[in-house]
């Protein structure tokens, strides 16, 4: 399987009119994230945008 990776801006996230699609792979689909999870990751991207942070690492590092 091949995957297409791109720099997108916080700008471009904000302000895309169409839904996102997240493709999750099986390996960390036994992960399960909680409130406490989604909240955190919410409050890093907001708090991100709001500092006008032109890149924001999401994803894993192999």
């Amino acid at each position: 399987m091949a995957y297409d990776s791109q720099l997108i801006s916080l700008a471009e996230i904000v302000g895309k009119e169409e839904a996102w699609t997240f493709n999750i792979p099986i390996y960390q689909r036994l992960y399960v994230w909680g409130t406490d999870e989604v909240k955190t990751l919410l409050d890093d991207l907001v708090n991100a945008y709001e500092r006008g942070e032109e890149l924001f690492f999401l994803g894993g590092r192999w």
